[in-house]
C-alpha cells in the first residue's frame, strides 16, 4: 500500500512559482512511490488536473480577485481553514506537507492534522517583508511574527529555501530539525534554454537595445522607477512579461509610451521566444525583501543573457557569483541610469566561456530535481 504525501497552499496550484517549486515537487514524490494529492486553489474558468498527482481544490481563484484588503483577508483565512480541515480526512501515516508563504495558514497550522509527519516549508518569512515597512505594515508583521513563532513549534520539520532564511528560522524555532531545500530551475528548463543561451548577437549603432522583465507584477517589485527611466531612452525597448496586482496600474500609467510593451501572462512556449529575443534581463527586489531572492533569476542566468539585478540581502549575494551581472541598490536610481548609460553606449554580450561557467554553476547547486530528490531520499531514511 503507498503512503500519501499530502502538498497544501493557499495559492493557485496552476500559477508558474507554484508549479516551479510545489508541482515538482508532487511529480517526484509520486516518481518516489508516493500517492500523492496537491491541495489548493484553481483556476475558475479551468478543470486544472495534472498526470503526476491528484489535484483537490479547496476554492476558486476568481473569489480573491476583489480589491478590497478586508476581502481578501477573510477569503485567504477561509481557504486556510478549509486546507486544514482537509488535513484531517488524511490517513494517520499521511506526510503533510505544508507551504507557507501565505501568511494565514500560520493561524491554522497548529490545528493542522500531524500524521506521519508534518513540514512546514516557508518558501517566504513574509512577515519579515511586512516588519521591514513601516505603519500598520509593520504592526501586522509583528503579530504574524508572534504567530510564527507559536505555530512553527508543531511541525517535526521545516524547509527554507536560503540561509538567511535558516538564520532567522532557527533562532525563533529553538532545536527543530531545519532542511534547505533551496530555490532553482528544474532539470526540464535548463536543458531548454541551453541552446537559447548559446545565440550570439553583434550590436550596432543603429540597432535598437531591448530589455525584458520576467515575473510577478506586484508591489514587492515597484517596477515605476525602471520603466520611467526607459521612457526616456527611445533607443531601448522594454517587455513586461507577467501578471500581478500592480500590472493594472502601471499600464495605465505608462499606456501612452511606445518603448513599453505590457505582454502579460503567457506560457512557457512564448517565455522562451522572450529570451531567446531579448538583449538584456531586469530584476527588481524590494528593499524591505532582504531574505528573497526571485525564482526568476535562476532562468534569467540559465538563458546566457546579461542581467540588470536591483537588489540587497541575500538576492544581492547570490547574483555576485557569476559573470555579466549589472547589480544596484534596488532605491539609487542615479546608479540604476548610470547602468543604463553604459548599456547604451557599449552594449555587452556574455562570453561564450562565461555563460559556460554561468551555466555549470547553476548545474551544480541550483537544479531544483536534485535538492528536491535528496530531500525526498532524505524523508523515506
Amino acid at each position: 500500500m503507498k503512503h500519501q504525501f499530502n502538498i497544501y497552499t493557499a495559492s493557485r496550484i496552476d500559477e508558474p512559482v507554484i508549479q516551479n517549486r510545489l508541482g515538482l515537487l508532487g511529480k517526484l514524490a509520486s516518481q518516489a512511490g508516493y500517492e500523492t494529492r496537491f491541495f489548493g486553489l484553481t483556476p475558475i474558468s479551468s478543470n486544472f488536473r495534472s498526470s503526476d498527482y491528484k489535484v483537490v481544490s479547496v476554492g476558486h481563484d476568481n473569489d480573491s480577485k476583489s480589491d478590497s484588503f478586508i476581502w481578501r483577508f477573510f477569503f485567504e483565512l477561509y481557504i486556510s481553514f478549509r486546507l486544514m480541515i482537509s488535513s484531517w480526512r488524511s490517513s494517520n501515516e499521511c506526510i503533510q506537507f505544508v507551504s507557507v508563504p501565505s501568511l494565514l495558514l500560520l493561524i491554522t497550522l497548529p490545528f493542522f492534522k500531524t500524521g506521519k509527519k508534518l513540514i512546514v516549508d516557508i518558501r517566504d518569512a513574509s512577515w519579515l517583508y511586512l516588519i521591514n515597512q513601516g505603519g500598520f505594515h509593520k504592526l501586522l508583521g509583528y503579530f504574524f511574527f508572534i504567530f510564527a513563532r507559536l505555530s512553527l513549534r508543531k511541525p517535526e520539520l521545516i524547509t527554507i529555501t536560503n540561509a538567511a532564511e535558516h538564520n532567522h528560522i532557527i533562532n525563533i524555532t529553538k532545536g527543530k530539525d531545519i532542511q534547505l531545500l533551496n530555490n532553482g530551475i528544474s532539470n526540464l528548463r535548463f536543458q531548454e534554454l541551453e541552446e537559447i543561451a548559446s545565440i550570439k548577437k553583434n550590436f550596432n549603432k543603429t540597432d535598437s537595445i531591448s530589455f525584458s522583465y520576467i515575473g510577478n507584477v506586484g508591489q514587492a517589485q515597484k517596477l515605476d522607477s525602471f520603466i520611467k527611466l526607459i521612457t526616456k531612452h527611445k533607443s531601448i525597448n522594454l517587455k513586461i512579461v507577467g501578471s500581478g496586482s500592480d500590472l493594472r496600474r502601471l499600464k495605465l500609467i505608462f499606456k501612452n509610451c511606445n518603448n513599453i510593451e505590457f505582454v502579460g501572462k503567457i506560457d512557457w512556449s512564448g517565455v522562451k521566444e522572450i529570451y531567446k529575443n531579448t538583449d538584456f534581463l531586469f530584476a527588481r527586489i524590494g528593499s524591505n525583501y532582504e531574505t528573497a531572492v526571485p525564482s526568476k533569476i535562476y532562468e534569467y542566468i540559465s538563458a546566457g543573457r546579461p542581467i540588470v539585478i536591483a537588489a540587497k540581502g541575500i538576492a544581492a549575494d547570490f547574483s555576485c557569483q557569476f559573470h555579466g551581472v549589472y547589480l544596484v541598490d534596488p532605491d539609487n536610481i542615479k546608479d540604476l541610469e548610470l547602468i543604463i548609460n553604459k548599456i547604451i553606449k557599449s552594449p555587452y554580450r556574455l562570453k561564450t566561456s562565461e555563460i559556460k561557467k554561468n551555466r555549470e554553476l547553476i548545474k551544480k547547486l541550483y537544479i531544483r530535481d536534485k535538492s528536491i530528490s535528496n530531500f525526498l531520499v532524505n524523508l523515506t531514511n
